[in-house]
C-alpha cells in the first residue's frame, strides 16, 4: 500500500468518485442543497490547491481509501492547522497503516508551516484511529438548527 497526493491537475479524473467518497462520509448530514453548495466549494478548492486528496493504492494501483485536508487559520492565535476533513476506506485498515498515512500528511503539514493536525467527527471508529495515531481529544461540540431549539 501506498499513500499519495493528487495533483490539483488530477483532481478532474477523480471527481465522480471523490464526489461518491464525501456523499458517503456526509449521509444524513447535508441537504441537497447543501451538498451542491459545498461540492461546488470543494471542487474550487481542491482545483487551486486550497484542499488536498490525498489516496491510499493497493499494489495493483488501485483506490482503496481517500483522505481531504485543508489548511486554516486559527483566528485567534495564527497558527496554521491542517484539518483533515473527509476520510474514507474501501476496506479495512491496520493501524498501522493510518499512522503511516498520518505521517505523510504531517510531512505536508509541516512544508505548509502547520502547527496542528485536527479533526472533527462523530464516527467512533475514526475517534479510535484519531487516539491511535496520535490526536488527542480537546473538546466537544454541540448543534442545533436554530427551528429544533
Amino acid at each position: 500500500m501506498r499513500t499519495v497526493r493528487l495533483l490539483s491537475t488530477q483532481i478532474p479524473d477523480y471527481w465522480e468518485l471523490i464526489k461518491w467518497v464525501v456523499a458517503q462520509v456526509q449521509a444524513g448530514r447535508l441537504s441537497d442543497q447543501e451538498r451542491a453548495l459545498y461540492f461546488n466549494r470543494l471542487l474550487h478548492a481542491l482545483l487551486n490547491d486550497k484542499a488536498h486528496c490525498f489516496v491510499r493504492v493497493n499494489d495493483d494501483r488501485k483506490i482503496v481509501g481517500f483522505v481531504i485536508t485543508r489548511i486554516t487559520l486559527d483566528q485567534i492565535t495564527g497558527e496554521k492547522t491542517m484539518m483533515l476533513e473527509c476520510g474514507y476506506s474501501f476496506q479495512k485498515v491496520s493501524d498501522i497503516t493510518w499512522q503511516e498515512g498520518l505521517a505523510l500528511i504531517k510531512q505536508y503539514a509541516e512544508v505548509a508551516e502547520c502547527k496542528k493536525v485536527t479533526l472533527f467527527t462523530a464516527n467512533e471508529r475514526v475517534m479510535e484511529i484519531a487516539k491511535i495515531v496520535g490526536l488527542k481529544e480537546k473538546l466537544r461540540c454541540f448543534s442545533a438548527r436554530i427551528e429544533d431549539l
